[in-house]
């Protein structure tokens, strides 16, 4: 079954998540001249390294690409566990926002936001601007990325 196209505004561009029945060697020339099409996701999310992980997730939120980058951190948020599990979450929760309010739904997106933000506060991380303020383009939240990478 196909599901509902799905449409993210990015500053300079528009994304189209589309499903088709085919494969990509059915669609015409003249659209694969225009757009760049992949099969799949685009990051692996089995087992990366977490250094690895986090480096792909911050180029990817430099690019917009939200949803690649929750795809990144999420195998690694399923196999952690405490403290750390909550940072993960809360940078997933950061990416998620920003598929939100590229798809237009900006008050899931503040939702997403101040999940983010509690969750942060309750690791004890408050040095960082506030998340529930943030402005698009949602830059990578480093002091949480830190603490994954710390190790706690």
């Amino acid at each position: 079954m196909l599901r509902k196209p799905i449409v993210r505004r990015h500053r300079e561009c528009v994304e189209l998540d589309i499903s088709i029945p085919t494969p990509l060697s059915s669609i015409p020339a003249c659209c694969s001249s225009c757009y760049v099409f992949s099969e799949g996701r685009v990051a692996d999310t089995e087992g990366p390294d977490i250094r690895e992980a986090i480096s792909s997730a911050r180029f990817l939120f430099s690019m917009e690409r939200y949803w690649e980058a929750h795809n990144v951190l999420e195998g690694l948020w399923r196999e952690e566990r405490g403290k750390r599990r909550d940072a993960l979450q809360a940078i997933i929760l950061v990416a998620a926002a920003g598929v939100k309010v590229q798809m237009g739904q900006d008050s899931a997106c503040r939702g997403l936001l101040k999940r983010a933000q509690a969750l942060s506060e309750r690791l004890g991380l408050t040095s960082e601007a506030r998340l529930i303020d943030m402005e698009y383009p949602f830059t990578f939240p480093e002091d949480i990325a830190g603490f994954v990478l710390s190790g706690q």
